[in-house]
């Protein structure tokens, strides 16, 4: 049974948080063959890895982010 089809024991709803959407993407060709290749090797698959990578990438850039905003609030409070 897929997670998408999983529903909440309590409330027999879907649990939003598990609901998956699906979307497309294109990547060379040797790319693609690679991470196939490299998803068997790791027992995992295409989808896990691209979601993963997608996941840590968001995950820098919010880190990212804000400690610029923090740096940002430190400079405007030294130059008042």
């Amino acid at each position: 049974m897929s997670k998408k089809n999983i529903k909440d024991k309590d409330s027999g709803k879907k649990n939003k948080s598990d609901e998956k959407k699906n979307t497309s993407l294109r990547l060379d060709a040797k790319v693609l063959k690679a991470l196939k290749i490299r998803a068997i090797e790791d027992g995992t698959s295409v989808q896990q890895i691209v979601e993963r990578l997608v996941t840590d990438y968001l995950a820098i850039r919010s880190a990212e982010q804000d400690e610029q905003q923090s740096s940002d609030e430190t400079n405007r409070k030294v130059d008042k």
